[in-house]
């Protein structure tokens, strides 16, 4: 294997012992900076063959001073931090760790929120163009098909009078759940929820331009990132009715300003749901592991375990587009 040395910046809340003990029985050679700060990271990481992160900003300029680097592995869920595409280009891998044992959790949340919207909207006399609400006469679009969207899509299935679901990526398809493009998911759903992780290409995927295809009291659902929608056009398209009800995480930078008046916060038809998967000892031993068996598959494989999306595989790609949207 050589003289490969794993740096690891950050870990968010976990401990990184465990991880540095099996890398280094593995052979690795294992430094901690425990520190987001760029120069810091160009200064000890330069001999890194791999970068283990949580936080940590990795964009073009840093990655013009890591010549060695081969592999990062991120630990947070959104890897927007993470200049993807360039360092697709220089030949080094992105991989991300997956929710894992998150994913029932995850799943069931975002379908009981889902459904205490359309029963909010039934109850209420917004001018709906949904079959009274009830769930069987409705059609679930699911934007991004990974182990939570695949599952939302499976649960869903006997509530939903249709489930589409949408995924540029090759993978292995929920029986009964009918693979669209992006578009027409947008187009054609009663219930929108997305799963997909914030990337550079992601960030503002749903905006007016989006909206505008959408059903009018359209229900949407998004237990990933906030910036995945412009704020702006969502709380637009909230006042003219056209998103008859938001269902969301409730995240520190929506609720920093609590005692001040929000306009999502405080809009009848928004639902802030706080949400966390339970963060046992078990938990942050998985994810952990998970980190080394992604630096030793690569190592010997040439392959990561967990392998972010090509931009160009992502549910919006230019070909499943119009133009003003591939933009992004």
């Amino acid at each position: 294997m050589g003289d490969q040395t794993v740096v690891i910046t950050d870990t968010g809340e976990f401990d990184p012992g465990p991880a540095v003990e099996l890398l280094t029985d593995s052979g690795f050679t294992v430094d901690v900076l425990g520190t987001t700060e760029r120069s810091r990271i160009a200064a000890e990481a330069h001999r890194a063959v791999v970068l283990v992160v949580h936080d940590a900003r990795i964009d073009a300029s840093l990655l013009d001073q890591l010549p060695q680097l081969r592999l990062i592995v991120t630990m947070n869920p959104d890897y927007c931090d993470i200049d993807t595409e360039d360092a697709e280009r220089r030949g080094v891998w992105v991989a991300q760790i997956p929710a894992g044992m998150d994913v029932e959790q995850i799943a069931n949340h975002a379908i009981a929120l889902s459904l205490a919207q359309l029963r909010r909207v039934a109850s209420s006399s917004h001018p709906m163009t949904m079959g009274g609400g009830r769930p069987c006469d409705l059609t679930l679009g699911v934007v991004g098909m990974g182990a939570v969207g695949s599952r939302v899509a499976e649960l869903s299935r006997p509530l939903f009078g249709r489930v589409v679901g949408t995924d540029a990526r090759t993978r292995l398809w929920p029986q009964g759940v009918d693979r669209v493009g992006f578009a027409e998911l947008i187009a054609i759903s009663d219930v929108i929820s997305l799963h997909m992780p914030l990337t550079p290409r992601t960030r503002g995927m749903i905006d007016a331009q989006t909206i505008s295809w959408m059903r009018q009291g359209v229900i949407l659902v998004n237990l990933s990132a906030n910036d995945l929608i412009s704020r702006p056009d969502l709380i637009t398209a909230l006042h003219t009715g056209k998103i008859a009800g938001l269902a969301a995480n409730s995240v520190p930078e929506w609720e920093r300003h609590a005692s001040a008046r929000c306009p999502l916060r405080s809009h009848p038809a928004v639902l802030l749901s706080p949400f966390g998967p339970d963060q046992t000892a078990e938990h942050a031993r998985l994810r952990l592991l998970r980190v080394v068996r992604n630096v030793v598959n690569w190592s010997d494989r040439g392959i990561p375990l967990d392998p972010v999306p090509r931009e160009a595989s992502l549910p919006f790609a230019a070909d499943n587009l119009p133009s003003a949207v591939a933009a992004h």
